[in-house]
């Protein structure tokens, strides 16, 4: 990741997973998690390690079907938002 879009992300992480669904489509999201949750085909003892998660949309989903999910980013502002998302899930 360059500089300038890590200084993209750090300013834009609150949008970002609005930003994704209009650049891609509202299904695009949930397809995308289907494909690679069948492909993972996770097991509850599994740990999941998601290095690059950014904002986290497919760590916190897969936080139910595994042991323990892993995420790492650079992006401190894109993991505030993956922070924010895991409180909201066990609410």
């Amino acid at each position: 990741m360059s500089d300038f879009e890590h200084t993209v992300r750090e300013e834009r992480a609150e949008r970002y997973d609005m930003d994704y669904e209009l650049l891609h489509g509202h299904w695009f999201p949930w397809v995308e998690l289907e494909v690679v949750r069948r492909l993972l085909d996770l097991r509850q003892e599994d740990v999941l390690l998601d290095f690059g998660c950014g904002t986290g949309r497919l760590a916190a989903s897969f936080c139910s079907m595994c042991k323990r999910v892993v995420a790492v980013d650079r992006s401190a502002a894109s993991l505030d938002v993956l922070r924010s998302r895991i409180e909201t899930l066990g609410s």
